[in-house]
């Protein structure tokens, strides 16, 4: 009974090895169905971005991913998968009679029947200037702008460019499974664009800013930036200003100041400091010191200085572009002293006053017929041709019949007056030194 036992027991033993033995090797349709019964050959496919079409051995299987192909016989194959705008992947793999199935460039889950393949999309990189530090998902690439990178659609890409003289711009995000691209900074500084007609290919550019501190006076301007209304932010008493390589056309606007354009080109050399003085509308006129100001002198502006001199040949009155700081101005009028004015920051009118030139002249006064000085004499004096101006007295002359005075540059009447003498007039342009000679005749 013990040696049935033991016999039946080494019967079931070689049974179960020849099973084994039948379903790993396959040796007998019985062990081909339980061998595909139990380790199938079965495959999973996903892609990114889904909805590939998939062929093996070039031919067309039903469907898209993610895809499952069930029971694809042992033996050496071809993989080809296809969606538009993007480079096929073609794998090879070999499906052993026993042992893990692999495909290479696949990622595959731990049970060996999933495969996941990214498919990739060109993008070239570039920047304005070129020469940029690329960096990618917070990682340095290691080449500079303009370049090319084959990027997997199953990974966002980040984007962040920097050229020391510029700075750094960021916030580019690219997501090919979506073909959405996403810009979380100021979106003027990416341009970004696809095209290929049937494999699509990625531009994206980065245009690379340099910030430019500008200082303007006077304070509180409108700043409008190539037509544009510019939302600077102050800091340090000016504003910043962040601008793209190239040249701009900078306007500043303010009430009661002139509009002032500025052209200014921003590269590598470009300074990062700016400063700017407006120009007021300044009215000026020009009167004699002394009188009721509503004349004007007709004086010729000559010279402006406000940090800079400006030399002009304006003619009073007038209005005039001046910067908008503490400002003079120097002018000359005939028959006048050269006068100098100062012009406050925030003047819009000025008032020059003159001191007229005095000009020195002489009055000698004699007997007509002794030749005698006469003492006392008076000098009265008008312009002419104010025929119908009143006199005024200049003076009275000494023992020796002579009266010295200064009088402005002028057309004048002169009448010398004695008691007991016929009074005698004289018509003189006074335009210099001068003498005038009286000849009275007695009574």
């Amino acid at each position: 009974q013990l040696f049935f036992k033991r016999a039946i027991a080494g019967a079931v033993i070689l049974l179960l090895i020849g099973i084994i033995v039948d379903v790993f090797f396959q040796l007998s349709p019985f062990g081909k169905a339980i061998y595909q019964q139990f380790f199938s050959s079965e495959i999973r496919l996903l892609t990114t971005p889904p909805g590939a079409k998939v062929y093996i051995d070039d031919k067309r299987i039903a469907g898209r991913t993610p895809l499952t192909i069930p029971k694809i016989e042992p033996g050496l194959h071809r993989l080809t998968l296809s969606l538009e705008g993007f480079s096929p992947i073609s794998r090879a793999f070999y499906i052993p009679k026993q042992g893990e199935l692999k495909i290479a460039g696949a990622n595959a889950e731990k049970n060996g029947r999933k495969y996941h393949f990214s498919f990739k999309s060109t993008i070239e990189l570039a920047s304005d200037p070129p020469g940029a530090e690329v960096t990618i998902n917070g990682v340095a690439y290691p080449e500079k702008t303009p370049t090319t990178i084959d990027w997997p659609a199953d990974q966002k890409l980040n984007l962040a460019m920097q050229i020391p003289e510029f700075g750094k711009i960021d916030g580019f995000s690219l997501d090919l499974s979506g073909d959405s691209a996403l810009v979380q900074s100021d979106a003027k500084l990416w341009e970004f664009s696809k095209f290929g007609n049937i494999i699509n290919r990625y531009r994206i550019k980065g245009k690379l800013v340099k910030q430019i501190h500008l200082t303007i006076i006077p304070d509180d301007v409108q700043i409008f930036v190539d037509d544009s209304a510019f939302e600077a932010k102050k800091a340090d008493g000016g504003y910043n200003l962040v601008l793209a390589k190239g040249k701009h056309d900078i306007l500043l606007k303010k009430a009661g100041f002139n509009d002032k354009l500025i052209g200014l080109k921003v590269d590598e050399n470009a300074s990062s400091n700016l400063s700017v003085i407006m120009d007021r509308p300044v009215t000026i006129s020009a009167v004699e010191k002394g009188t009721d100001g509503q004349a004007d002198v007709s004086a010729t502006i000559t010279k402006i200085v406000a940090g800079k001199t400006f030399l002009t040949k304006r003619s009073t009155p007038c209005t005039l572009s001046i910067p908008a700081v503490d400002a003079e101005l120097f002018a000359e009028a005939e028959g006048y002293a050269p006068a100098k004015v100062t012009v406050p920051a925030d003047a819009n009118q000025v008032v020059i006053e003159f001191e007229a030139k005095k000009n020195p002249i002489t009055f000698a006064v004699n007997d007509a017929l002794t030749g005698l000085p006469i003492k006392d004499a008076k000098i009265f004096y008008r312009t002419a041709p104010d025929t119908a101006g009143s006199e005024k007295e200049l003076g009275i002359t000494d023992e020796k019949g002579i009266l010295n005075a200064k009088l402005k540059s002028s057309d004048y009447i002169f009448r010398a007056e004695r008691a007991g003498y016929y009074d005698r007039k004289a018509k003189v342009a006074l335009k210099d030194s001068a003498r005038v000679n009286f000849k009275l005749i007695i009574h």
